[in-house]
């Protein structure tokens, strides 16, 4: 099990549950945004559950399909509490008509907010029964998952004031719904958008060629999940924790499928390894290019510039 994913996918699952709870309290003027944050919470728990049971690999093309491999992953280890599993198909057949405001018809918005809060309520419970059982996450290890995340947001961060002009820069942001690891708004935050993901791995139990095959095929599925992000630039950041492991090198494939459908724009890859000494962005894999803008853009960038207060700032 990768510990430092589990903790990944379990900090974006409580982040989207507080903005929900931050929103749910008045579902008549605030309605669709606590639902999606609800089961993107809940699928964020899935997420975590499955790789802390053993799953390689994560797809978000079939969100049926990953709730059915969770309940066959509770069975494979005697869980007689799987009832959290039915919840979530609930939440997941929702997420469509949460959506798409013409599919919505007669939706209780409440009715979602309460599901998502059982649902996370299980996932938490399921999780802390699995390290009572021995699994391989305990406290010690979260701190350590924590400790490597946060060098590598720092690593980007530093990344991000040696390019742009005068940035402001945002850890753990959530983007009109879309949760990014590290949020950089250049020009004192009047200028371009430029999102960031980590794509995170403990390379301990592959070899060389699984270590590639594995990159390959997780750089694939965060380019696939970053599409339609209302940012100007998009950058997807491998962190490594094993000091000697050789360069990887995108294949043509990925180099092809980081470029935007109407030619405008390419999502960025970086490397950052934070198994030893001074945690930097060691290259650039892929050059990030510019994605098209829009009024939208311009105006989730007025929005949370005034609501939100940045990790990183030049003070006049």
């Amino acid at each position: 099990m990768s510990g430092l994913q589990v903790q990944h996918y379990l900090s974006r699952a409580r982040d989207f549950l507080k903005g929900m709870d931050f929103l749910k309290e008045d579902l008549t003027e605030y309605r669709y945004s606590p639902a999606l944050l609800g089961i993107h919470s809940a699928i964020a728990y899935c997420d975590a559950l499955r790789i802390g049971f053993g799953s390689e690999s994560l797809s978000s093309e079939d969100h049926g399909k990953a709730a059915e491999d969770l309940r066959a992953r509770l069975n494979s280890k005697s869980f007689e509490k799987t009832q959290g599993v039915d919840r979530l198909g609930k939440l997941l057949r929702l997420k469509n008509r949460v959506a798409y405001p013409s599919s919505n018809s007669g939706l209780d918005f409440s009715y979602v907010v309460q599901q998502t809060e059982r649902f996370a309520a299980w996932a938490e419970e399921t999780g802390n029964r699995s390290r009572s059982r021995g699994g391989e996450v305990n406290e010690l290890q979260e701190l350590d998952m924590q400790h490597y995340l946060g060098r590598a947001k720092n690593a980007v961060q530093a990344f991000f004031v040696r390019n742009l002009l005068i940035p402001k820069v945002y850890f753990d942001a959530n983007w009109n719904g879309w949760p990014l690891d590290v949020l950089a708004i250049d020009r004192s935050g009047l200028g371009d958008v430029h999102g960031v993901r980590l794509v995170v791995w403990e390379p301990d139990r592959l070899d060389n060629n699984g270590y590639s095959a594995y990159l390959e095929r997780a750089v694939a599925n965060a380019i696939t999940n970053f599409a339609d992000f209302p940012g100007h630039f998009r950058y997807l950041t491998v962190v490594c924790l094993e000091a000697n492991k050789p360069r990887w090198i995108p294949s043509r494939g990925i180099k092809n499928q980081a470029l935007a459908a109407d030619g405008v724009g390419r999502v960025g890859l970086l490397f950052v390894n934070v198994s030893d000494g001074d945690a930097k962005v060691d290259e650039v894999l892929l050059k990030a290019e510019r994605f098209r803008s829009s009024k939208q853009i311009i105006d989730l960038t007025d929005q949370f510039v005034a609501e939100h207060v940045p990790n990183w700032e030049v003070r006049d």
